[in-house]
């Protein structure tokens, strides 16, 4: 693939077994890390995400389209680690930040394989390239959903307005996508979702916390 071939396995930098046993190795010491010294909870989180993306989800890229949901669910599984670690359990409000990360994912997904579509055909990598109206409707129960750290008592009032800005204008790129489905529509909604995660984290703290006790 042009996208990944200057990376360290596919140009030889590094052998395929030296990085099996390197990530295999720092992947297990992270998790019994976690165990260790957080609690069980989040290292064993931890082991579900490295399952769920390497066991399942990478293989099955060249098996169906689906395997996104997969992978989905294994990318949005971070803030229940952090969540987990931070409180000792699983609130309503950590499986809302699960739900915002794991719906944000479809359109910068499909988005991405889109351009890359020919790069993915020659790989045999089934990723949804023509996924538009999946990608939409992601961006439109995003727009609910980027509400639910309010309601849940995450954020503050201050949060509202930002989250409906970000997740509205995702919801416009994704609309146009599915519209145009052409490069500067997919650029565009690709382009849209690298910003609109740490924004829309970033509002949520603020939200919390206010903007004063942000600033050093």
């Amino acid at each position: 693939m042009e996208r990944t071939k200057g990376r360290p396995i596919p140009s030889g930098r590094v052998a395929p077994h030296e990085a099996f046993l390197l990530g295999a190795f720092s992947a297990g010491l992270g998790i019994v890390h976690l165990c260790l010294s957080v609690g069980m909870l989040p290292g064993f989180l931890s082991a579900l995400t490295v399952v769920l993306y390497l066991v399942f989800y990478t293989p099955a890229k060249v098996k169906s389209p689906f395997c996104s949901v997969v992978g989905a669910v294994s990318g949005a599984l971070p803030p229940l680690i952090g969540f987990s670690a931070a409180s000792g359990e699983l609130t309503a409000g950590a499986w809302s930040l699960f739900a915002i990360l794991f719906l944000w994912q479809f359109p910068h997904l499909i988005s991405l394989s889109w351009l890359y579509r020919k790069d993915n055909e020659r790989a045999g990598m089934k990723m949804l390239p023509r996924g538009g109206r999946f990608a939409l409707a992601s961006a439109l129960l995003l727009f609910a959903a980027g509400f639910l750290p309010y309601f849940l008592g995450l954020s503050g009032p201050l949060y509202l307005l930002p989250s409906a800005a970000l997740s509205g204008l995702y919801l416009y790129k994704s609309a146009r996508f599915n519209g145009s489905a052409d490069t500067v529509s997919a650029r565009g909604l690709f382009l849209t979702s690298i910003a609109y995660m740490p924004l829309l984290l970033a509002s949520i703290l603020i939200g919390h916390w206010g903007l004063p006790s942000l600033l050093p």
